[in-house]
């Protein structure tokens, strides 16, 4: 997975939760159990989906759930 990139902008937490379940839920369908999306502010004022390692490297607040 490539890292230090935003997957997806939102102008809504929950729609930006909504969509981060969304691509768990796959990655755990496929068997994917290294990866995982969060949810985090974003470079604007909207909410931003990214890969946990991404946000860890840029040192971003971040919220996750479990499918």
């Amino acid at each position: 997975m490539k890292t230090n990139q935003y997957l997806k902008m939102f102008k809504t937490e929950n729609a930006a939760t909504d969509w981060m379940r969304m691509k768990n839920r796959a990655l755990k369908l496929a068997g994917n159990t290294r990866d995982l999306f969060v949810v985090t502010d974003g470079p604007s004022d909207d909410f931003a989906v990214m890969d946990l390692k991404s946000a860890i490297e840029l040192d971003a607040a971040y919220k996750w759930e479990c499918a």
